[in-house]
């Protein structure tokens, strides 16, 4: 037998079962996950190497040879004795792993898989690259062979040099109590939101125990929002030192029950609602009874003339039931992907090609009429408490969006409130968000926002 230590190779593939009704157009998306097996972990390099380890580094490309993943980190987590990735999602097809090598806590890669004709080659069974395929509602999971490098060079294992931007992260653990009349004191789950200069960080719902949360060291201060329908909303700023003090010992949150106010929801139709499309290619056109709630930078033909140009929306609901001075504990905008819709781009569902398709919301500070407002007599907005929003992770995915700063100036500010624009962050072209408005035939698509408040 060849002297060697690795870690064994294994392709397991699983069916998730759905909980999702069937649509008229599904995304045909399988995962990819690595999994790093403790019961095949024997190296030269000892347990306590293994257990330093961090982050799975790894390249991938696509049947058409198109870079999917490059020299990309992947933290790892502890799950069920082994370390494994967050699964990937990609498009169903055939991939290729190129390039796969994992790091310590410090940044030092530790071991790799060779490539083909390298010098270490010989050792396993199955050198890079490595070819995959990803099914329909299929997790993919792959346990890579790697060798310990032992003061090899890259060059031994048919690298180049290793290259990689580590992202540097941390850990820390959060509790939510509930405390009411009745009861007392106990843990509870709740909605967390976490927030830095650029916008909504994490988005997550807390399990009643102890939570961890894993956030990047470089990117704070963090805000952090906690909240639950008929509780008070807890939020404090955090410094990145002061959530380190929570890496053993959680911070426990104690959210209280609310005294009077309620929860509002509104989903309002094309009679009560209040939307309309921007322009700027027709500057004066009014687009109040369009059928999405979109944002774009696109190129546009038609008969006559030719060019590029932005499209925004404006969405408004009525506030007024919500007593003066009250306090926002959450608000939330659900958003639905407009299937039907007229606008969709030649790719289909929410697009962008080389350009981001990010999006935002401002709030209104002018007034506006739904049938005459154009992109020539767009009201204001300010940046005030804005809501930054990433692209969407798939096509026709909808949005769930907490904008609790918002509505809270929109209820202290009436008289400068005016709803909300969508617009995307960037200005490149080939880009586009699609959400159904509230003139949409089908009434389960209509923009809704559930406010919960108390006085």
């Amino acid at each position: 037998m060849r002297n060697r230590s690795f870690l064994i190779i294994a392709a397991i593939f699983f069916t998730l079962s759905s909980c999702e009704p069937d649509t008229e157009e599904v995304a045909l998306d399988g995962k990819l996950e690595f999994i790093l097996s403790d019961e095949s972990s024997v190296h030269s390099g000892g347990r306590a190497q293994e257990d330093s380890l961090a982050t799975l580094v790894a390249s991938l490309v696509d049947a058409n040879g198109d870079i999917v993943l490059e020299n990309t980190p992947l933290p790892l987590v502890d799950f069920g004795g082994a370390k494994v990735t967050e699964p990937i999602g990609l498009p169903t097809g055939s991939y290729t792993i190129t390039s796969l090598w994992l790091v310590d806590k410090e940044g030092k890669v530790i071991y790799a898989t060779p490539q083909s004709g390298s010098e270490q080659a010989y050792l396993v069974n199955n050198p890079l690259p490595i070819s995959i395929t990803i099914s329909e509602d299929e997790v993919t999971q792959i346990t890579p062979e790697v060798l310990p490098l032992e003061g090899s060079t890259p060059q031994a294992f048919g690298y180049a040099f290793f290259s990689f931007n580590i992202i540097p992260t941390f850990d820390f653990q959060l509790a939510t109590f509930e405390l009411r009349e009745d009861t007392g004191i106990q843990l509870t789950s709740a909605n967390l939101t976490v927030t830095n200069q650029d916008g909504i960080f994490v988005s997550t719902t807390l399990e009643a125990t102890t939570n961890k949360i894993r956030l990047p060291r470089e990117a704070g201060p963090y805000s952090v929002s906690i909240t639950k329908g008929g509780f008070n909303r807890f939020e404090e700023m955090f410094t990145v030192d002061s959530l380190l003090s929570h890496t053993e010992d959680p911070i426990e949150v104690v959210i209280t029950e609310l005294k009077g106010g309620g929860t509002l929801t509104l989903q309002p139709d094309a009679t009560t609602g209040k939307d309309a499309v921007l322009w700027s290619f027709y500057p004066k056109q009014n687009m109040g009874s369009h059928e999405d709630v979109q944002a774009q930078n696109w190129f546009w033909i038609d008969q006559t003339t030719r060019g590029s140009g932005t499209r925004a929306s404006l969405i408004d609901f009525d506030l007024s039931s919500i007593p003066t001075g009250s306090k926002i504990v959450s608000a939330t905008l659900f958003l639905y992907y407009n299937q039907s819709s007229v606008d969709v781009p030649i790719t289909g569902g929410h697009s962008y090609f080389n350009s981001s398709n990010a999006y935002q919301l401002n709030r209104i500070t002018g007034p506006w009429q739904e049938d005459a407002v154009t992109w020539n007599t767009k009201p204001q907005v300010t940046a005030i408490n804005r809501v930054l929003l990433p692209s969407p992770s798939s096509k026709y995915d909808d949005s769930t969006i907490d904008i609790t700063g918002l509505i809270q100036d929109s209820v202290d500010d009436p008289e400068n409130s005016h709803g909300l624009q969508l617009s995307l962050q960037g200005t490149d072209h080939y880009a586009a968000v699609i959400f159904a408005s509230s003139d949409h035939p089908q009434s389960t698509l209509h923009p809704k926002l559930v406010v919960t408040y108390h006085q």
